[in-house]
């Protein structure tokens, strides 16, 4: 039986700007992670069979009376689907079924009629053993929208039929009489891109419970997400570094790196602070604007106070604080609606004056 599937640079800025850059950072960060289970919650047994020798699908309309917990409730990703039932073994040994599905994404058309939009890699449910097992499978890359429809696609099986039975005996369905599934069947007609009606089994629920991801934790191949990049921050590196500060302008450059990921690059804004005795002091700040993947070099100005302690002390110990965010709106990688994402890091680095005082080099050369 032929199955077709679809496979599934840093800018110095004016200290002027840092208000407005603060102000931006002040805003929410991105939408946190975002999981949604819906479809059937497995509590039912499975005691009822579906046998067809034709590739079968089947499809939630209503669960307990509620049309709403049978489709997808937003765009995103599906990343987990459990099944609980078994396909039942011939007792006598000979039929050795193959017990193949896929998952499908079935988008409605009008009409109560569908479109097959994607369908997963196989996967197999148990055959024999426990009947009322719950098997848990990983589609990779199954997205979907809001209003769309998850299938259960069997491969019918008639050469592995046995009984009374006319195709694999899917027990994967349980009597309930206030839902409703979905079913069609032909041989070879519901692979991706096919289009079908379907007949109403009444009294019946697809014991099918199936995971949405979005936002973080959808890949972004998927509307909506953006997992493979999630903003980190800028980073401070080398940790541990030490920057030198030249006393004639009084700028010190802190070595920071974008992480490649990033949307658009990493913007805001980096202000440093030095503990002296029991007196917090204020060292400096600067606004950044750093491409994703690169290395930048930012220059804060140091404040006369902090730079006379720096000298005193001929090294600084630093507090960095960043506060940045990326820019997905002026990245062609990021689909429209992805949100703007901020992160606050922190690191430890030293300042260290390129001179020391006149009464510092006359007590070191004597």
């Amino acid at each position: 039986m032929t199955r077709v599937k679809r496979p599934l640079r840093s800018l110095r800025i004016p200290l002027a700007a840092l208000a407005v850059s603060v102000a931006a950072l002040a805003a929410p960060a991105a939408g946190q992670a975002n999981v949604t289970v819906f479809g059937s919650d497995l509590s039912k047994p499975a005691n009822l069979v579906e046998d067809h020798g034709a590739d079968a699908a089947f499809w939630n309309l209503a669960i307990d009376g509620d049309p709403g917990r049978a489709v997808v409730p937003a765009d995103g990703q599906i990343t987990v689907a459990s099944v609980k039932g078994t396909v039942l073994a011939d007792p006598t040994g000979r039929a050795k079924p193959d017990p193949q599905f896929h998952f499908q994404v079935l988008h409605p058309i009008g009409g109560g009629s569908v479109r097959v939009d994607l369908s997963s890699g196989a996967f197999r449910v148990p055959v024999g053993g426990n009947p009322q097992a719950v098997s848990s499978f990983r589609p990779v890359n199954l997205c979907v929208h809001r209003g769309d429809y998850v299938d259960f696609n069997d491969i019918g099986g008639f050469e592995w039929r046995w009984g009374a039975y006319g195709g694999m005996p899917f027990q994967v369905f349980s009597r309930t009489p206030a839902s409703t599934t979905a079913f069609y069947t032909s041989s070879n007609g519901t692979n991706a891109g096919s289009q079908f009606g379907n007949t109403p089994h009444q009294g019946e629920e697809l014991l099918m419970q199936t995971t949405l991801a979005t936002g973080p934790d959808a890949t972004d191949i998927c509307p909506g997400g953006y997992a493979q990049h999630v903003f980190t921050g800028l980073r401070v590196e080398p940790a541990g570094q030490v920057a030198k500060l030249r006393t004639k302008t009084r700028l010190a450059r802190i070595k920071t790196l974008c992480p490649g990921p990033s949307y658009g690059g990493c913007k805001g804004v980096l202000s440093a602070d030095a503990t002296f005795g029991n007196t917090n002091v204020y060292v400096g700040a600067a606004s950044f604007n750093i491409r994703a993947g690169y290395p930048a070099g930012i220059d804060i100005k140091v404040t006369p106070a902090a730079l006379k302690l720096a000298q005193k002390a001929r090294s600084l110990a630093v507090n960095v604080n960043v506060q940045s965010h990326d820019d997905p709106a002026h990245d062609s990688r990021a689909k429209p609606g992805i949100p703007m994402q901020s992160r606050v890091t922190t690191a430890n680095i030293r300042i260290q004056p390129d001179r020391l005082t006149t009464a510092k080099r006359k007590k070191k050369h004597h």
